[in-house]
C-alpha cells in the first residue's frame, strides 16, 4: 500500500503541472506521445504471449501507431489535413504486406496489430486534442473515468455480491458498476456545471457523465479482457503498485474517443 500511494503521489507531481502547462512549447502533445510509445511496447508484449513475432514486426507495429496517433491529432485539431487518409491507408497496406510476407505473422496478430493501432493512437490523439479545447474539458474527462472506478472499488469490496463480468474480472460486482455509474456520473456533472464547462443544460451534462462513465467501464472491461487472454495481471509494472500506462489509462482511452466524437458531431450539425 505504501508503494502503491508513493507512486500515486510522484505521478500527480508530474502529469499536473503538465495538465496545466498545456502545449506550451507541445509539452502536452510530447506527454501524450511518450505514454503512446510505452503503451504501444506494453500491447505489444502483451500479444507476444500467444505468438513471438520479429523484432522488426513489432517495431512496425508501434512506429504505425504513432504515425496514425499523429495524423487523427494534427487532422482534428487543423493542423494538417493533407495527409491523414495517406497514413491511414498506407499504413494498412503496411500491414497487409506484412501479413502477406511474415510467415509467423498469423491472423491474429494482424488483428491484435489493427486494435493497437486504432485503439491506442485514436485513445491518446483523443486526450491530446481533449487538452486543446481547455483544461477544465480534460480535467471533466478525468473526474469522470477516476470517479467512476474509485467509487466501484469501494463499493465493490464493501457491498458486492453479484458478479459483473465473472470470466473477465471476477472482482469487479454489478453493485460496484452501478455505484461508479451514479457517483461517477453526478460529481463530474456537478463539476462541469459550477466551472462551466459545457454549454449544455445541466440535463444534458448529466446524460453525456452517465454515458461517458459507462463508456469508461466498458473500456476497463475490455483491458481486462485483454490481459485475461494473455495470462497476465499488468500490461507491465513502469508504475509499481498500480501496473503499466495501459492499465492506468485503459478507461481514459477509450472514453475520450467518444467523447471527441460528441464534439465533432455536434459541430457538424
Amino acid at each position: 500500500m505504501r508503494q502503491r500511494l508513493l507512486t500515486a503521489l510522484i505521478m500527480a507531481l508530474v502529469m499536473i503541472p503538465i495538465l496545466i502547462i498545456g502545449n506550451t512549447y507541445q509539452i502536452f502533445n510530447l506527454f501524450c506521445l511518450v505514454l503512446l510509445v510505452f503503451a504501444s511496447i506494453e500491447f505489444r508484449n502483451m500479444l507476444k504471449k500467444r505468438n513471438v513475432l520479429p523484432l522488426w514486426v513489432d517495431v512496425l507495429v508501434i512506429l504505425l501507431t504513432i504515425l496514425v496517433g499523429a495524423s487523427v491529432y494534427m487532422d482534428l485539431s487543423d493542423i494538417s489535413t493533407q495527409y491523414f487518409i495517406v497514413v491511414i491507408l498506407g499504413s494498412m497496406l503496411t500491414l497487409f504486406m506484412t501479413w502477406i510476407i511474415v510467415p509467423e505473422f498469423k491472423s491474429a496478430d494482424f488483428g491484435g496489430a489493427l486494435i493497437s493501432i486504432l485503439y491506442i493512437s485514436l485513445g491518446f490523439a483523443s486526450i491530446a486534442l481533449l487538452r486543446d479545447m481547455g483544461i477544465y474539458v480534460l480535467v471533466y474527462m478525468l473526474l469522470v473515468t477516476m470517479l467512476t472506478d474509485t467509487f466501484a472499488y469501494l463499493f465493490g469490496i464493501k457491498f458486492g455480491k453479484h458478479r459483473l463480468a465473472i470470466n473477465i474480472s471476477p472482482k469487479k460486482s454489478i453493485e460496484g458498476a452501478v455505484a461508479g455509474l451514479f457517483f461517477g456520473g453526478i460529481l463530474s456533472t456537478v463539476f462541469a456545471y459550477f466551472l462551466q464547462v459545457f454549454d449544455f443544460n445541466i440535463g444534458y451534462v448529466l446524460i453525456l457523465s452517465f454515458g461517458l462513465s459507462i463508456l469508461s467501464q466498458i473500456g476497463d472491461l475490455v483491458a481486462s479482457k485483454f490481459k485475461r487472454e494473455a495470462g497476465i495481471k499488468d500490461f507491465s509494472n513502469l508504475f509499481p503498485g498500480h501496473g503499466g500506462v495501459m492499465d492506468r489509462f485503459d478507461s481514459l482511452l477509450f472514453s475520450s474517443v467518444y467523447l471527441v466524437l460528441l464534439f465533432l458531431i455536434i459541430e457538424m450539425l
